[in-house]
């Protein structure tokens, strides 16, 4: 049961995270980024 004391603390000081836009948001451009330079990469092995 302490996973479940756990998961509500976290939910109390963070709040849900699928409704923070900043959490969206960082999710978002982590991604991109990365994809970013996967793309970067690829595009200087292949030249």
């Amino acid at each position: 049961a302490s996973h479940l004391d756990w998961t509500n603390l976290f939910s109390l000081t963070y709040g849900n995270l699928f409704y923070n836009p900043f959490h969206a948001l960082s999710i978002a451009f982590l991604y991109g980024s990365a994809l970013l330079f996967a793309m970067h990469g690829a595009t200087i092995l292949a030249v």
